[in-house]
């Protein structure tokens, strides 16, 4: 799927945000990062709950196995596709969109929407499927928002 093998280490990290700064309109976060000490299974997914280095709570992680992983960079690909798909036809084919829709200015909303619904598509399906590693963090009895996995 890309450029990155899916063996049985994982590239995602453990992240704990220590610092989270506006300045301006940007958004500035210091994190501490670790490595994710579990293995990939080779099919399925594996719970795991980590110790975080930083603070010693517990986190609870879900890990999927090599399948599952590939099965959603695929579906992410999938979504990119299908917004390059909506960009084509809502923009360089625009003048055979329109005439099968009626050509008013309600079609050119129509066009216009779809347009940038595939460019939202494209970037978030594209920016998915890069960074998808198959880990993600369960739900814990307390919400906690000093931890993410870093990709």
């Amino acid at each position: 799927m890309g450029t990155r093998s899916l063996g049985a280490s994982i590239h995602a990290r453990h992240a704990h945000i220590i610092e989270t700064k506006v300045t301006g309109s940007k958004w500035t976060t210091s994190m501490v990062s670790y490595p994710i000490p579990v293995d990939r299974p080779p099919r399925g997914a594996v719970r795991a709950v980590l110790v975080c280095n930083r603070c010693e709570k517990e986190v609870p992680y879900r890990i999927l196995g090599t399948l599952p992983t590939r099965v959603r960079r695929a579906l992410w690909l999938l979504l990119a596709l299908a917004g390059a798909a909506a960009i084509y036809f809502c923009v360089f084919r625009v003048d055979q969109t329109l005439e099968a829709l009626g050509g008013s200015g309600t079609a050119f909303t129509v066009v216009f929407g779809g347009a940038a619904a595939g460019l939202y598509s494209l970037i978030g399906g594209i920016s998915r499927w890069w960074r998808e590693d198959g880990v993600t963090i369960t739900k814990s009895k307390v919400k906690d928002f000093k931890h993410k996995v870093h990709r």
